[in-house]
Parts: structure tokens; C-alpha cells; sequence
């Protein structure tokens, strides 16, 4: 039997906090290599809750040039949310860290990054 989708060489993921200790921000990802990423996945809760969200998923090489990015955007005040995307592109080169950033307002929150290590 054929599978659906690609499969996984390796995961990663990480996290960081956001507004103090009220929320936190994350980001996951899956590669077949480090040129191959399959997908970016990024979320965010808040107790306090984020006005007009929106993450920011990129794959950064060594130089930390982006080499793919995506958005997802959100209106009115959101306590959670979560954005996911197939990587459909062979990366030019070696991807070397995955980051999701929150923004609120426009205005940017915090950024949560994980190496790929597959």
C-alpha cells in the first residue's frame, strides 16, 4: 500500500514564551534531509490573548538566509491558534533551523526556532 504523504526522515520542534508566563509559541517541523523539509508547523497560546495574530513559519540555511516562508493571519483576539504547511520546494541548500514568529498587531511578539538535524 502506497503512503499519502512523504515519509519522515526526522522531527524537531521548540518553544518559547510569550507575554511573560501567560503564553507560549511554537514551532515543528518534519524532513526527509536537510533539503527536503515535508512540513512547518506553528502555534500559539495565550491566556491573555493576541489581537490580529499572525505566525510567520521560514527555514533559514547556515547564513540565515530564508529559503521558504509562509503566513497565516488571524482576526480579532485569538487565546490559540495553529498553522500548518506542506513544504512543496527542494531547498537550495542545507536548511539548518526552522522558526515561527508571532506577531500581534503587526508588531512582532517572538520568534521560536528549531535546528534541523535529521
Amino acid at each position: 500500500m502506497a503512503s499519502a504523504g512523504p515519509a519522515s526522515a526526522a522531527v524537531g520542534g521548540g518553544c518559547t514564551r510569550i507575554q511573560g508566563v501567560t503564553g507560549v509559541l511554537c514551532v515543528e517541523w518534519n524532513a526527509q534531509s536537510p533539503k527536503y523539509i515535508n512540513t512547518i508547523h506553528g502555534d500559539f497560546v495565550s491566556t491573555l490573548g493576541v489581537g490580529n495574530p499572525r505566525i510567520h513559519v521560514r527555514v533559514l540555511d547556515a547564513q540565515n538566509r530564508e529559503m521558504f516562508s509562509r503566513d497565516r493571519s488571524w482576526g480579532g483576539t485569538r487565546r490559540d491558534e495553529e498553522a500548518n504547511f506542506e513544504v512543496t520546494v527542494l531547498m537550495p541548500r542545507d536548511a539548518s533551523r526552522v522558526c515561527a514568529s508571532l506577531y500581534e498587531a503587526g508588531g512582532l511578539m517572538d520568534t521560536a526556532c528549531s535546528p534541523v538535524i535529521t
